[in-house]
């Protein structure tokens, strides 16, 4: 039997303040929803925490703030995120993504609980002496006479095989990690003027430190069903030596400065010239020397110090510097500051610690495949050295939404469409059974709609709606006909009854695989099986209605019925946690108690959830729909 913990927390990442969420974003959010309200109907509501908040900092805002400001905007950067983050509540709500809170790192009340605990992550990592101030090489931007972050450098992945299409100053789209030297063709995207590189003092979190400790976890996670098998292969491709890869037709020139290289092994592939080195510093220095005499090279993933500070205005302040913190680490304890606000909000006598720190409490974080570097390696890895018992979390990395081949993004030639955007052509109840059909626990999967691209698809039937199909034809027309058959036969009462020994066997077999893939995080899995479920009931309801209006047998109309009821509580228990309202809304009607949800109780007597004692029922109009399609498709 499966023991679900006290308490859980799952976390839905942090999308980009200066912008609407768009398809990939969405996909994240109805995911981690999901698996929420999957361990809510098992420990209840209240002690699972569905986490997520607005990444206020960055370069990203910054330009969008200047570009506003070109245009005239009067305000500050704290309001252009104060738009954004209304724009998105408001998208939430309307896909009913329960989150337990959604603030802004930016805006009070979780800016005033997030400084504090940055302020707290700082002191203890200095303390426990496993961050130190380096002074390293960052871009500078002559024109402008400032140093540049993130995303206002651009240029190509110095990372050998990166099919990356964007790099910035330290890390690619794919989420690789490099030093600011090692980027190829960089250009200020302020300027657009090639960047210099300039010394810099910043503080720097030890990650190498823990390669040892990360490879044990590497392994251990390796052994589990709950962790994708891709995500382990990531993890351990960064826990190799560092390397540097100079092609073959530059070993003239390496072998020139050969002896003035740090300490390293030299080999060679087909192609290149490869120089491992033990530490990434001396990899770095080795970077500088090559990059000095204009010999050209790419490096390999490799675990890196992580910056934990930053020199730009806009962000969370340093105690005691004249520094910012970097976006990324500070984004890997937000969700310590959201826990934290949203128990201040709801008066709770509970502390986040209960909730981070107790072997009763699991955490799960949904994220993309570009994000398992920070989630999988610097985050155990920071978890480790603050020495607060902070309990590891388990990650389900996913992989992309493609649209138009590439990554989904909101900017660029490539423009994903808005979360909003998909309301206006699907329901949320077709959107959500969209994006949880996708296969992207193993494989990037292409945006396919013929709402948005009707001429990719002609006279073929949306791809987009076919998995929501399982709901508004399959699963409706079953409760549907159970409905008119009762007001029908049985004057609008449930006949009552024991369901067929089959159809419990099929109802307890189909509840134990869907919770496997729950628990698995594979609910691309559980749509396929709620099609086959529902597909066959369909059939059996067909057939046996048939059979019985040839021969009259009321007796076999009322088994039909009892038996479809078993089905129906088998999928109301099990759809509750992706199509919560509409759920709601056939239980209403069957004059049910919400118990019939409770995961605890699935496999219950159907009758025992009954609000009244007669088991009437209500009266349904004669088109009326529980999981309804959009109005534009019956345009």
């Amino acid at each position: 039997m499966v023991k679900f913990p006290k308490r859980a927390v799952v976390t839905a990442g942090m999308p980009n303040g200066n912008k609407e969420i768009h398809i990939g974003h969405i996909c994240t959010f109805i995911w981690a929803d999901t698996t929420a309200r999957f361990l809510a109907q098992s420990i209840g509501r209240e002690n699972v925490l569905c986490l997520s908040a607005v990444d206020s900092y960055g370069s990203m805002v910054t330009e969008k703030f200047r570009a506003w400001q070109k245009e005239g905007f009067k305000g500050t950067a704290a309001d252009v995120i104060k738009k954004f983050h209304s724009i998105n509540l408001k998208t939430l709500s309307e896909y009913g993504i329960g989150l337990s809170t959604f603030g802004a790192t930016c805006l009070d009340p979780l800016k005033s609980v997030h400084e504090e605990m940055s302020a707290e992550v700082f002191r203890t990592l200095a303390k426990n002496g496993t961050m130190k101030k380096v002074s390293s090489l960052m871009f500078y931007d002559e024109k402008l006479n400032m140093f540049l972050n993130g995303r206002q450098v651009s240029g190509r992945c110095p990372i050998t095989d990166c099919k990356s299409e964007e790099a910035y100053a330290d890390e690619c789209a794919l989420g690789h990690q490099y030093s600011p030297v090692e980027l190829i063709d960089p250009v200020s995207k302020l300027s657009d003027m090639r960047p210099v590189l300039k010394e810099c003092a910043n503080y720097y979190f030890d990650t190498p430190r823990y390669k040892d400790y990360l490879s044990r976890l590497a392994n251990e996670w390796g052994k589990r069903t709950d962790i994708r098998a891709a995500m382990i292969k990531e993890m351990k491709d960064f826990l190799g030596f560092p390397h540097i890869y100079v092609h073959e037709k530059n070993v003239t020139a390496v072998d020139a400065i050969a002896n003035t290289l740090p300490a390293h092994k030299r080999m060679e592939n087909q192609k290149n010239i490869i120089l491992e080195f033990a530490k990434v510093e001396q990899r770095e220095a080795a970077a500088k020397i090559l990059f000095e005499r204009g010999i050209r090279f790419r490096t390999g993933k490799t675990l890196t110090p992580l910056r934990i500070t930053g020199n730009s205005d806009w962000g969370v302040p340093v105690p005691g510097e004249d520094l910012t913190f970097y976006v990324w680490p500070e984004s890997l304890w937000a969700p310590f500051s959201e826990t934290i606000n949203h128990l201040n909000i709801s008066k709770s006598n509970l502390t986040w610690k209960d909730f981070w720190c107790s072997v009763d409490s699991k955490v799960y974080q949904v994220i993309g495949e570009d994000n398992i570097y920070f989630y999988t390696l610097c985050e155990p890895a920071l978890f480790r050295a603050l020495d607060w018992g902070l309990s590891l979390p388990t990650v389900i990395s996913n992989k992309h939404i493609l649209f138009g081949g590439a990554k989904a993004a909101s900017s660029g030639a490539k423009r994903a469409p808005t979360a909003a955007e998909l309301l206006t052509k699907y329901t949320p109840d077709q959107i959500k059974m969209y994006f949880l059909a996708l296969n992207i626990p193993y494989a990037a999967s292409e945006f396919r709609s013929k709402a948005f691209y009707p001429e990719k698809f002609g006279n073929e039937e949306d791809p987009f709606i076919a998995p929501g199909n399982i709901l508004t034809n399959i699963f409706n027309r079953i409760v549907r006909s159970v409905f008119f058959t009762v007001a029908k036969h049985f004057d609008c009462r449930l006949p009552k009854g024991a369901a067929s020994s089959e159809v419990s066997k099929q109802s307890q077999e189909t509840l134990e695989a869907f919770e496997t893939n729950a628990l698995n995080f594979e609910w691309n899995k559980n749509i396929a099986l709620l099609d086959v479920y529902f597909r066959n009931a369909n059939k059996v309801w067909a057939k046996q209605m048939t059979d019985s209006a040839k021969t009259g047998d009321t007796a076999a109309v009322k088994q039909t019925v009892v038996d479809t009821l078993c089905v129906i509580r088998t999928g109301l228990v099990m759809l509750y946690c992706i199509t919560p309202k509409s759920c709601e809304l056939v239980a209403r009607n069957l004059n049910l108690s919400y118990d019939v949800f409770d995961w605890n109780k699935r496999a219950g007597d159907f009758y025992k959830f009954a609000k009244n004692p007669d088991l009437r029922i209500s009266e349904l109009e004669s088109k009326f729909d529980f999981f309804k399609k959009h109005p534009s498709q019956f345009a």
